[in-house]
Order: structure tokens, then sequence, then C-alpha cells
């Protein structure tokens, strides 16, 4: 999956994206999962040996690109989903209030236009990438270990009920 061509990429469904999280080795995954007292759902929350991702997962066309501190996808300006995952990045650290895992905020974006060449770059305290990408950050080293990892897990999982 490390060397998928753009058109390979483009390919990739949101589905494949939560199939292929739940495959890492030494990572556990959570999918749609309401956040208590509001509308919102977060796509994956994954936890790893480098700490917690709370993930959104956008299908959208065209070449993602950062310019200056904006995100646009083909011509739409899409920065409104970088500023969107405070609510979440808020709610998952609330959860997690005993633990003291770093947690990252990504955006993934299927369908999305990635040259080879384009790097996953930072906006607004906010990773954005590929799924391909994705999976690479996710399952990086880290100082966590699988008892936490999985203790973790659980809490998030009795925190944030199943979407639906």
């Amino acid at each position: 999956m490390t060397n998928l061509d753009p058109s390979a990429q483009a390919q990739i469904t949101a589905g494949d994206v939560a199939i292929r999280l739940d495959a890492i080795d030494g990572v556990e995954s959570l999918h749609d999962r309401t956040i208590p007292g509001s509308r919102a759902i977060i796509d994956h929350i994954v936890i790893g040996p480098s700490g917690v991702y709370v993930i959104d997962t956008n299908i959208l066309h065209g070449p993602v690109e950062r310019h200056e501190n904006r995100l646009f996808v083909g011509d739409h300006d899409r920065t409104d989903l970088a500023i969107a995952m405070s609510h979440r990045i808020t709610a998952v650290s609330s959860a997690l209030c005993d633990f003291r895992f770093p947690i990252s905020r990504a955006l993934c974006f299927v369908g999305g236009e990635w040259p080879a060449t384009t790097l996953p770059f930072m906006l607004r305290g906010v990773w954005i990438g590929s799924p391909t990408q994705l999976y690479r950050l996710v399952s990086q080293p880290g100082l966590l270990q699988p008892s936490e990892i999985e203790a973790a897990a659980l809490l998030l999982d009795q925190q944030f009920r199943p979407a639906g």
C-alpha cells in the first residue's frame, strides 16, 4: 500500500481507510463515533505507539493544496474542515483526561489528487495527507505500550458510541 500511484490512490474509498487502519499491527482503531451531546461524528480514532489520532476522512476530488494559511481542494476553499477538528479534539482530550497521551488531528482526503511528490502538510495544527501517508503516520514508533493503547481504546470505545 505504500507505493500507490495517483490513479490507484483515487480508487481508495472511505471504507477502505477503516479496513486498512484496522489491519495495522500494534494500532487500535474506532470508526464512525458520535460525540456525546453533539451531532458531530468522528470518522476514526486511532491509538498507536506514537499517540492518539482523531481523523476526519473526506471524499473530495481535485488537487489538495495549501495556499498560505488556507486549504484548497480543487478550486474550493476547504479551510473549514481543518477548523472543525477543534471540537473533535476537545471531546477526545476530555475523555482521555487521566491519560497523558499526545493527541493529533488529521484530515485524510480520499479521491483527492495526490501526485507522488506531494508530501503531507500541517495547516492550523492539522496534519493533511492521503490515505497512504495516513497509514504511515499512525503506525510510527513511539513510547506507548500495548497495554496503554488497549486501555485507551477501551475507554474511548465506552465514551464514543458507534454512529447510527
